[in-house]
């Protein structure tokens, strides 16, 4: 069952709602700004960052089979790590930033890790909040989404195109569609067959009025 994420003021008043998703961990930065809330051990290993003191979300990221996780000195950057015993392959630690971006990666695939940590700092660090999203990021996150190209025998996109021939060619109060025109144009072709004398047209049979004896005569019209 997904856990929920509450964030409580000093009074024990529960002020913000992180929502249900299936967590957890929750690491607090070293200046008490971000809060990491992880899915480790048995989980996926998807990670959220939030702003606590703004309540936003800064960044998402992944880490599968995370055994260790602990914020730098500075609390701009994280470190994730697959340690043994709990896992003797594939051994490996990962840098993140703050804002979930990946900095570095080191592999121990042909050897066993089984700690990781920060070498603690006597700088005193101020608080800062989380830095922008570079460039490249705003820009992508603002391009228009591309068009999906579908197949023109697709259903979908006969049916796309019957509601815009709909909408755009009318004529007498019906509409007219490709589709349409092409199952006439299939209907007359079958209709006219190369050689083959065309069929007269039946004649009609008119009833005459009826007569002074009471009997009725059937006519034929040329």
């Amino acid at each position: 069952m997904p856990s929920g994420t509450v964030f409580f003021d000093k009074n024990l008043n529960a002020k913000y709602e992180f929502g249900k998703n299936h967590r957890n961990v929750i690491k607090w930065s070293n200046l008490s700004r971000f809060a990491l809330i992880a899915g480790f051990g048995n989980l996926a290993g998807d990670i959220d960052i939030w702003d606590t003191f703004l309540t936003k979300k800064v960044g998402t990221c992944k880490a599968n089979s995370t055994a260790s996780c602990s914020w730098s000195p500075d609390s701009r950057r994280f470190v994730t790590a697959v340690l043994t015993p709990r896992l003797r392959v594939d051994n490996e630690l990962k840098i993140w930033k703050h804002n979930g971006q990946l900095l570095n990666r080191v592999d121990f695939g042909k050897t066993e890790l089984y700690e990781v940590g920060w070498v603690p700092s006597k700088i005193t660090f101020k608080d800062r909040a989380a830095s922008p999203p570079p460039k490249e990021e705003v820009k992508s996150a603002q391009e228009k989404p591309k068009r999906l190209f579908v197949m023109p025998g697709n259903s979908a996109s006969l049916s796309a195109m019957i509601d815009a021939e709909k909408k755009s060619q009318t004529s007498g109060g019906k509409a007219i569609t490709n589709f349409d025109l092409a199952n006439q144009a299939k209907e007359s072709q079958q209709r006219k067959v190369p050689g083959a004398k065309m069929p007269e047209p039946k004649k009609k049979r008119v009833r005459k009025k009826k007569t002074d004896q009471g009997e009725e005569d059937d006519k034929e019209d040329p």
